[in-house]
């Protein structure tokens, strides 16, 4: 049961349909409908624009659309009962909680208050580019308010710290004082590995493209942490 009968409304980003975004995508108000009660509603502070997200609109990525209906708001001029069967987009991003349902468990990693920043690692019927979305806590991971991160910090956690996290862990066991080689490494990605090798005592060898700015991409680099540019 929903803990009151109000009905949240957000504005979204969907297609329901793959070709070129400026083609494809549209953006409508929607009635989420009243919070559920093993839900939480958060409002979305930032979303990226990544790769995988264009790859997803145009048809280039594995993951398929997720057409299901979804009630136009009234404010839309919309009859009562007129619907969008569509995807709504955006896979990352971080938002803040606004409202708690009276029975939603813990987050993955603790418990929710109002005001914490949250980041969806699974986005259910909803997506990112969303103003507000109600998702179950065990689908997010929670960051308690602190005074050194913001939203822009946290926006793109899901995907790429992820990936860096996970090629230094899967590929090959390494031990501190390893050499880490990789190629684009100034990118979003690359950094996160900079960092996190140099949390756990690797060293890193990394390779740019040699560019105008190469010397500020040096400097800012070396300053994350990384060895050999």
């Amino acid at each position: 049961m929903p803990i009151n009968e109000e009905s949240d409304v957000a504005t979204a980003v969907f297609t329901s349909e793959l070709g070129l975004p400026s083609k494809v995508v549209s953006v409508h108000e929607i009635e989420l409908g009243p919070l559920p009660e093993d839900q939480v509603a958060i409002d979305m502070l930032a979303s990226s624009i990544n790769p995988v997200d264009k790859l997803t609109i145009e048809g280039g990525s594995p993951v398929p659309l997720n057409n299901i209906s979804f009630k136009l708001s009234k404010k839309n001029n919309s009859t009562e009962n007129e619907t969008i069967v569509s995807t709504m987009l955006g896979l990352e991003g971080v938002g803040r909680v606004v409202k708690i349902g009276s029975n939603a468990k813990k987050a993955i990693n603790g418990d929710l208050e109002v005001g914490d920043y949250v980041i969806p690692f699974s986005f259910g019927k909803f997506g990112s580019w969303s103003t507000r979305i109600h998702l179950s806590p065990s689908d997010l991971v929670v960051f308690k308010k602190d005074d050194r991160i913001n939203a822009s910090d946290l926006c793109s956690v899901n995907i790429n710290i992820s990936t860096a996290y996970r090629m230094l862990l899967d590929i090959e066991k390494l031990n501190a004082g390893d050499y880490v080689i990789q190629n684009g490494a100034n990118s979003s990605v690359g950094k996160y590995v900079i960092q996190l090798a140099n949390i756990w005592g690797f060293k890193t060898i990394n390779i740019i493209r040699d560019r105008l700015d190469f010397e500020k991409d040096v400097s800012d680099m070396k300053k994350l942490g990384a060895d050999i540019v």
